[in-house]
């Protein structure tokens, strides 16, 4: 009965791999040079083949090898047959079926696409307008933090979630390049931060380089905090 191969074919006019062909060990390499001319267009009297093995090891069939069966010459599963189209006329040679610079790509004009009933922009328009819809669109974007933002106000005195950052509120509302919702802009006392007020090249507010930091209301807490001053620290350990 003999045993079932996976084989990979691949050939030389197109970057089309076959992966996993099944074959029976016991099938002659005639029989899979019919097959592959199914699948390639390339017609068996001008294939040249070649087993790639697992390894990267490369043998060449001979014209001889077509009535031996696969097993016989030492095929393995998941080895490779490339084929090599000799035909110079042939049907994949002519039309390079990988190159697509030639095809004609179908165009239509924003005021043609418009016109079209049931278009994309109608469909989604028609859907927001119904309230579970937008629920639903809502809760998928995850929190606004929109109501802890709104208790927060440029100007004021600040200290990050960490605990051991303060600086001073810079900014209030959103930053589509960081996500859905709301942000606050804060300009730190020291260089710990991750940028200088701009975001992904969109200038939110000032700050020197390292001293600029946006984060979520929820990781911040206005008060009294104001500048540590390390000078008067080391006055009462003295």
């Amino acid at each position: 009965m003999g045993k079932t191969l996976k084989i990979n074919a691949t050939h030389s006019h197109t970057k089309l791999i076959l992966q996993e062909l099944r074959f029976n060990d016991q099938q002659l390499l005639a029989e899979v040079k019919n097959t592959l001319s199914k699948k390639f267009g390339t017609i068996p009297e001008y294939m040249k083949l070649k087993l790639i093995k697992n390894d990267g090891v490369e043998r060449p069939f001979s014209q001889y090898d077509d009535d031996k069966k696969l097993a016989d010459l030492g095929i393995e599963d998941f080895d490779t047959i490339h084929v090599t189209d000799l035909n110079p006329n042939g049907e994949l040679v002519q039309n390079n079926i990988d190159d697509l610079s030639s095809v004609k790509k179908y165009e239509i004009s924003e005021e043609d696409y418009l016109k079209r009933p049931g278009n994309i922009r109608e469909f989604r328009k028609k859907l927001m307008k119904n309230p579970e819809y937008k629920k639903k669109v809502k809760e998928s974007q995850g929190p606004t933090y929109e109501e802890e933002a709104k208790l927060i106000k440029v100007g004021q005195r600040c200290i990050i979630g960490d605990g051991t950052r303060r600086g001073e509120v810079k900014y209030v509302g959103k930053c589509k390049e960081l996500g859905n919702g709301f942000f606050i802009g804060i300009k730190l006392d020291e260089p710990l931060g991750d940028n200088n007020g701009t975001i992904k090249g969109v200038k939110y507010f000032e700050a020197e380089n390292n001293f600029g930091i946006m984060v979520r209301p929820n990781y911040v807490k206005v008060g009294d905090y104001p500048p540590i001053n390390e000078f008067d620290e080391n006055i009462d350990e003295i």
